[in-house]
């Protein structure tokens, strides 16, 4: 384990942090190496978060998608013409099937300095991508995410919302094509043990999948239990919660 070193100090120096006010609060974290490299996080009164300096950017890419956070209409449309200009659009199409099997095709409209996806079903109906439902919208922002991603991270919370239990094994299928196919890694939240079933079947590699279950322990600290594929199978079958 890399020692850190934590010093905390109020604004003036010197002046004592309890139930006085002071200008700003300042938090120094460095690692314990040589030459000491410090940052200094500063929390202004107004509420204001600064870093001096700002800390080097990761050189993994790194993406996040919250339960509120999906990207907008317009920056899907981006995501899908960039993935256009490689000639694989069909693979978001076969992504999206498995959520609406009568989705035919996908289109970018633009209106004014609007572009919006727009999905041709196989029905002949055009409808615009987010009024299909807020489950083919988001499995169409994670998988274009995924790839705009390559090669990193994404981030997904919730990943199983607005899907239906019975599309989920499908759905997690299509995201492990998405993530071997274009080196992305992929950490997912769910409180669903359904989702974590459909994830456990549909990567049937050893290394594939890793289930971390978070704990509370008596103290209110954190545990963290972790299962490879093996031991989650195992504990599936065992009838054993690892939600």
């Amino acid at each position: 384990m890399v020692p850190f070193r934590i010093a905390l100090q109020a604004s003036p120096p010197g002046q004592a942090i309890g139930n006085q006010s002071v200008r700003s609060l300042y938090l120094s974290l460095g690692l314990d190496q040589n030459p000491l490299q410090v940052f200094t996080a500063q929390l202004s009164p107004q509420g204001i978060l600064s870093i001096n300096p700002q800390p080097p950017q990761s050189p993994v890419k790194t993406s996040l998608i919250g339960t509120s956070q999906t990207p907008s209409a317009g920056n899907v449309s981006i995501l899908f013409a960039n993935l256009q200009k490689s000639n694989r659009e069909d693979l978001l199409v076969r992504t999206l099937r498995v959520i609406d099997p009568l989705i035919d095709r996908v289109e970018v409209v633009v209106e004014g300095p609007i572009s919006v996806p727009w999905v041709r079903m196989k029905t002949g109906s055009f409808i615009p991508l987010p009024l299909l439902g807020d489950g083919v919208f988001r499995t169409a922002a994670i998988a274009l995410t995924m790839i705009d991603a390559s090669p990193g991270v994404v981030l997904v919370d919730e990943i199983d919302t607005g899907i239906h239990y019975s599309a989920l094994k499908s759905f997690w299928e299509m995201l492990t094509l998405v993530a071997k196919e274009y080196d992305v890694q992929l950490f997912a939240t769910t409180h669903s043990r359904e989702c974590v079933i459909a994830a456990h079947d549909a990567l049937s590699g050893p290394d594939d999948l890793r289930l971390f279950r978070l704990e509370r322990t008596e103290e209110r600290d954190v545990e963290v239990f972790t299962f490879n594929s093996e031991q989650l199978d195992g504990a599936l079958q065992l009838n054993l919660d690892v939600r």
